[in-house]
């Protein structure tokens, strides 16, 4: 969120919340907490916007 509205891409995310994992970026628990906070985001007027090839963009709804 503090990088809005810059794209950020899957590895900086895995980096930033898994930093001990050997291998963040093998498994989709990106896209499972993505899933989880577009379900959540609409009833705060922002949403999660895919940015095909560069990452995820948060943006108002």
């Amino acid at each position: 969120m503090r990088r809005s509205p810059a794209v950020v891409d899957r590895k900086a995310m895995a980096e930033h919340a898994w930093r001990d994992e050997t291998d963040p970026l093998g498994s989709n628990a990106i896209d499972v907490q993505l899933s989880r906070l577009r379900a959540k985001l609409p009833a705060a007027g922002v949403r999660i916007v895919t940015v095909r090839g560069a990452g995820y963009r948060l943006e108002e709804a």
